[in-house]
């Protein structure tokens, strides 16, 4: 039976289950076309895909009123960050969750839609990578992905081609190329980096170090169209 796992759960005690399989729509990307006096035609700019909307339908059946069941259904999925469905290894991240009304015309018996909204991006569930310095890997994704890195040491960081320079790190200092933010667990070190937050390309990349940096973590969180 396909379930949707939402942070990795779905537990059987909430008793209810899909009633369709969902229709996934492919993202679409965003375009701002800007017209130039003296050209033929218009330039076009790429700005970015839009976010998705998924649809999940669920039955609910209960022995007993299914009102208690429907306020304790609703509770789970408050707050949750990721949608997965148990026949697939990619995984969806939530941007905002809305219900439909509750059909029970039978008090045992209830019907509701759940619309995800989502990043539009399928991301791996394993993106884990063991970098060695100067050696190339693959990303696997289709479309360029925006890795979280955990660099020890100070020294300089090149991927593919550009450098980042990391300076005063002391232990270590993590790169959130999606956040576009650089920290030390809470600590804000955003000063102690100078240049862009990576990113890889779909197929080969490459990365090295130099300097008194002694070892990289990678999460490359792969991503497909």
């Amino acid at each position: 039976m396909l379930k949707t796992l939402l942070d990795g759960s779905f537990p059987d005690s909430l008793k209810c289950c899909l009633a369709t399989r969902p229709v996934i729509p492919s993202p679409e990307m965003e375009y701002e076309d800007i017209s130039i006096p003296g050209r033929d035609g218009s330039l076009t700019r790429e700005l970015g895909y839009k976010n998705i909307p998924i649809e999940c339908e669920y039955n609910m059946l209960e022995e007993v009123n299914i009102k208690s069941l429907v306020r304790t259904v609703k509770g789970f999925f408050v707050g949750k960050k990721t949608l997965r469905f148990s026949d697939d290894d990619v995984y969806y991240k939530i941007k905002k969750i809305q219900f439909s009304d509750i059909e029970n015309e039978v008090a045992e018996y209830g019907r509701f839609t759940v619309t995800f909204e989502c990043d539009p991006f399928q991301y791996a569930l394993n993106s884990s990578i063991s970098l060695v310095n100067g050696q190339s890997f693959q990303n696997i994704g289709t479309y360029r992905s925006k890795p979280y890195l955990k660099v020890f040491g100070s020294g300089t960081l090149t991927v593919n081609g550009k450098s980042i320079i990391l300076r005063d790190v002391g232990d270590y200092i993590e790169l959130d190329s999606d956040l576009q933010n650089a920290y030390k667990g809470t600590v804000d070190m955003n000063r102690n980096m100078v240049g862009e937050f990576p990113e890889f390309v779909p197929g080969t990349n490459r990365v090295s170090w130099s300097g008194n940096i002694t070892k990289v973590i990678c999460e490359g969180r792969w991503r497909y169209i």
